[in-house]
C-alpha cells in the first residue's frame, strides 16, 4: 500500500491550487489547521471509521465552526 503522503500529495495541491486561485492562502491554511486538529482527536477516528457515518456528516465534524454549513 502507498504511503499517506503519497496518496495526500495530489490533493494537498489541488488544494492550493484552488487557494491560490482565489487569492485565499491564509484562509484555506486556518482551515486546513481546524480540520487536521479535529482529525487527529480520538473521536474523529472513531467517526471516520463508522460505516454508518455520511459523507455531510463528516465535513460538519472537520469544518471549522464559523462556516457556512448551508454550502454542503
Amino acid at each position: 500500500m502507498a504511503n499517506v503522503e503519497t496518496l495526500a500529495r495530489p490533493y494537498a495541491r489541488a488544494a492550493f491550487e484552488v487557494a491560490r486561485s482565489a487569492n485565499a492562502l491564509p484562509e484555506w491554511s486556518a482551515k486546513l489547521t481546524f480540520a487536521a486538529g479535529v482529525a487527529a482527536t480520538p473521536q474523529a477516528s472513531e467517526a471516520f471509521a463508522s460505516p454508518n457515518l455520511q459523507v455531510a456528516d463528516l465535513l460538519l465534524l472537520v469544518m471549522p465552526p464559523d462556516e457556512n454549513q448551508d454550502s454542503l
